[in-house]
């Protein structure tokens, strides 16, 4: 999950994740939606087909 923040340039608390993955999170939140909002983290930031994923990064950066 780590590396997926990284890559894609995610910075600060991951708040879902924490909540789902550590035993005294800084938000805790009940189990399901803690495992919900994780496995959302995951299929946002997810490796996509190269192509696909460097047109969005592209449009990413020209907004800024």
């Amino acid at each position: 999950i780590i590396k997926l923040a990284l890559n894609d340039g995610v910075v600060g608390q991951l708040d879902g994740p924490s909540s789902y993955l550590m035993k005294s999170p800084h938000n805790q939140r009940p189990d399901d939606e803690a495992r919900e909002l994780t496995e959302g983290f995951i299929s946002e930031h997810a490796r996509q087909a190269a192509g696909k994923r460097a047109k969005e990064l592209a449009a990413r950066e020209a907004e800024a």
